[in-house]
């Protein structure tokens, strides 16, 4: 959520984002400081903010590994609408 609230920011979108969808699947427990890692591609973010600004929303698929095994995977989906102008 982080990561696509960013890229939002930057672009400068006002919009709210929701996790619409999540699955985690977990190998061994989380101890300790969770550390999280989502990498998403440059074309994968454009694509989602060149959607967003044409039809005012836009969805996208998130992987984040958690612990350094790792111990956890999450699927998400995330949808973004742009909030309207008053």
């Amino acid at each position: 959520w982080t990561l696509v609230y960013h890229v939002l920011t930057e672009q400068e979108l006002d919009a709210e984002l929701v996790i619409t969808r999540a699955d985690i699947k977990y190998r061994a427990p989380v101890i300790g400081t969770i550390r999280c890692e989502c990498q998403l591609s440059k074309n994968q973010l454009q694509a989602f903010v060149n959607e967003l600004v044409k039809k005012d929303r836009a969805r996208i698929e998130a992987e984040v590994t958690i612990g350094k095994l790792p111990e956890a995977h999450l699927h998400a989906t995330l949808f973004a609408s742009r909030k309207k102008s008053k």
